[in-house]
């Protein structure tokens, strides 16, 4: 059986994601977007991403 789950939170997202979520929850796979919205940050990993990239203690998958 496979679980998914919403959850709203508030804070930096970056390292909510990144730390919070991955240990209370006990996640092996975040899967996040390349960019946002922005025209600059189309050119670039966004912000976001490039720190959950760094910093989880799980895998990482980036869309495109």
């Amino acid at each position: 059986n496979q679980l998914i789950e919403k959850h709203v939170k508030f804070g930096s997202a970056k390292k909510l994601i990144a730390e919070e979520l991955v240990k209370n929850w006990n996640i092996d796979l975040i899967i996040m977007g390349a960019t946002g919205k922005g025209n600059i940050a189309k050119m670039v990993i966004g912000s976001i991403t490039s720190y959950v990239t760094k910093h989880a203690r799980c895998d990482v998958l980036i869309a495109k």
